[in-house]
């Protein structure tokens, strides 16, 4: 084995290694998480049995995929609409999407508990979802623009010299290309979320 072989696998182990005692640990009959004393699934029963818990992971699935969605058909749309743009556009709207990056959490979350107290919009998980599709959109859009940047334009040419309709660009050329950024953006967004 190389060394720098070897430095890669001590290092996953590194990072890795607490994880899996972890794992391990959360199937012990034990209360306390230092000593194992046999094998059992009981705090897995409890878990599922927990319906507060059970509700608050539903909702944060729903939460998550939700703002995930959204965040990913904005992001696509605002990035491909920036291909075209002039560069004085282009730098303005980065600059848009920037703003909720340096904002503070604390801000941003007080600014939209009183965005939304000012307009009488219930509070409940749309206003959730609402909130996460904002700051998540930032992160998402700069990953798929920057896939949008490396696509070939010569092949969306070649297809639309090909008789394909722009629908059948968008969807035989183009999303298959972006579909990496999509993944790494909605990954991305999804782990924000939850």
């Amino acid at each position: 084995m190389k060394p720098l072989q070897a430095l890669l696998l001590c290092t996953l182990l590194f990072l890795h290694l607490p994880v899996l005692a972890l794992a391990l640990f959360s199937f012990s009959r034990s209360r306390l998480s230092a000593t194992f004393d046999g094998p059992s699934l009981v705090w897995y029963e409890k878990l599922l049995n927990n319906g507060p818990l059970m509700r608050a992971m539903e909702n944060s699935l729903i939460v998550g995929l939700s703002a995930t969605t959204i965040v990913l058909l904005i992001a696509t749309a605002a990035a491909l609409a920036s291909r075209g743009a002039s560069a004085r556009s282009q730098r303005r709207s980065a600059s848009l999407f920037l703003l909720p990056l340096v904002t503070p959490e604390v801000v941003f979350g007080a600014s939209l508990l009183a965005f939304f107290s000012r307009l009488f919009v219930p509070l409940g998980l749309g206003t959730v979802v609402s909130a996460h599709v904002i700051f998540s959109l930032s992160f998402a859009y700069f990953v798929i623009r920057a896939r949008v940047q490396a696509l070939p334009s010569n092949v969306e040419e070649a297809a639309r010299d090909l008789g394909a309709t722009p629908a059948q660009v968008f969807r035989r050329v183009t999303l298959p290309l972006l579909m990496p950024g999509l993944v790494a953006a909605g990954l991305l967004t999804f782990s924000l979320s939850i």
